[in-house]
């Protein structure tokens, strides 16, 4: 029988993704990462999407100055194309906390088939 217990949920995510305010489980995906990447990576949106704001500012520094806007388009492009040959494991380990793939197994109970 499946129990929700979102404290145990929570507590099994760890640094799996994030919660919201909202109390829900935000998992980043690398299909997202993608198409923010190939359709505004020149403004860093992808990188604003995964948290790392140091990059994203970086990124609309580079395109906001006509000189190495063609860098940060090429940059952009290989972005995507990352994120799309990553496999979900390897994309989950670097910026999903490396903790887990599936959000959907912990919620409803481990993959030995016991519930919390």
């Amino acid at each position: 029988m499946y129990y929700y217990n979102k404290e145990v949920a929570y507590a099994r995510v760890g640094a799996c993704g994030k919660i919201t305010p909202q109390g829900d489980i935000f998992m980043r995906n690398r299909v997202v990462a993608a198409i923010l990447s190939f359709t505004m990576g020149l403004f860093g949106m992808q990188w604003f999407y995964l948290g790392d704001r140091s990059r994203a500012i970086g990124r609309m520094i580079c395109t906001f100055s006509v000189i190495l806007l063609f860098v940060s388009a090429i940059c952009a492009l290989a972005d995507c194309i990352t994120f799309l040959s990553m496999d979900q494991a390897e994309f989950d380990k670097q910026y999903n906390g490396g903790k887990c793939s599936d959000v959907a197994t912990l919620l409803n109970g481990d993959q030995d088939g016991t519930d919390f």
